[in-house]
């Protein structure tokens, strides 16, 4: 097994795992071309000239709110291999993505499972994230929206 970075060889595989992905926490889409458009780079986890995981990571400073930080925005291995040593080689990989750019690292948890990659780091939480439904804002909202007194 070995971890490289993304390239076009690897578009279909990447996509059918993003597919896979987004199915398991989200709404099944994605669009390749954007996700590897804004990262500042993806890295796979190849075994045997086969995709099994990615991990992908931005730069950003939420809006000058913060210094520069790098974030590990995803990292998704397949069932069948989150055993294997990918998990162990995207956990090292990381380090070594803010080592060299000398920047802190940010970890975003999609789920526990994925919050063991750091277990060995003291880390500062600094925001949790919610996506509610749009039925239920609406409802909410049209509960709550005599209390808004909004002039133009």
């Amino acid at each position: 097994m070995k971890i490289v970075l993304y390239n076009d060889s690897y578009r279909n595989q990447l996509e059918d795992l993003l597919v896979e992905f987004s199915e398991s926490m989200y709404s099944g889409k994605c669009d390749v071309d954007v996700f590897v458009g804004y990262h500042w780079a993806v890295y796979l986890a190849v075994k045997d000239d086969i995709v099994i995981g990615f991990s992908a990571f931005s730069i950003g400073n939420y809006l000058g709110f913060l210094d520069d930080i790098v974030t590990n925005t995803y990292i998704y291995v397949k069932p069948e291999y989150r055993t294997s040593k990918a998990m162990y080689l995207f956990s090292i990989q990381a380090g070594r993505v803010s080592e060299d750019l000398d920047l802190p690292l940010e970890h975003c948890y999609a789920s526990d499972e994925s919050k063991r990659l750091s277990r060995k780091l003291k880390g500062r939480k600094i925001y949790e994230a919610y996506i509610y439904d749009r039925d239920e804002v609406k409802r909410e909202y049209n509960r709550l929206k005599s209390k808004l007194n909004i002039k133009e």
